[in-house]
């Protein structure tokens, strides 16, 4: 008995080439005795839906990554299309800080923009307390442009990195712009 791991399912299924292949579904997880398995895995299709354990083993683009394919997951058991870049949008936004946070009614509470939480679910009751608590807001993020209808202003920054020319002199340095 693996520690963590309370069921395992064996299941096949056709691979990409036709061949049939076997796929392990636990009820739990337990990455350290996984890894010592890998000889049997293939590492580098391990799935989770434990957004936590992603975080703390893959650092936060995976966990962002997991909560895309999660948040996916659940909508196409409907057969609802959501693009994905909508997707990535809220996931960005559960994850901006290094860790993830609730995208819930109290997750928008600590949001700083009023057109954020208006565009959530209780629009009403965030915007009779934006009005009540005198919040203001300029639409300098990208749900306050989309709730007033605004295009979102992107600044494209110019950078220029520089080159040592080992071919020269040591101090011959040539400017090339990165665009």
């Amino acid at each position: 008995m693996i520690p963590g791991i309370k069921k395992c399912h064996i299941l096949d299924r056709k691979g990409e080439d036709g061949a049939t292949e076997y796929l392990l579904q636990l009820e739990g997880i337990n990455f350290k005795d996984i890894f010592e398995s890998a000889k049997d895995l293939d590492l580098n299709r391990i799935y989770t839906n434990d957004i936590g354990g992603y975080l703390r083993l893959y650092g936060i683009e995976a966990c962002r990554a997991s909560i895309v394919k999660e948040i996916n997951n659940v909508f196409d058991a409907y057969h609802i299309a959501v693009d994905r870049r909508h997707l990535g949008l809220i996931a960005d936004y559960i994850t901006y800080q290094g860790t993830y946070r609730s995208f819930n009614r109290v997750g928008m509470e600590a949001a700083s923009s009023p057109f954020l939480k208006i565009s959530f679910e209780t629009s009403m009751n965030y915007l009779i307390n934006a009005c009540i608590t005198k919040e203001s807001d300029f639409g300098k993020n990208s749900s306050a442009s989309i709730v007033l209808g605004q295009v979102k202003i992107i600044f494209y920054f110019l950078f220029f990195i520089f080159i040592f020319d080992f071919n020269c002199y040591y101090d011959n340095f040539y400017l090339h712009p990165s665009f």
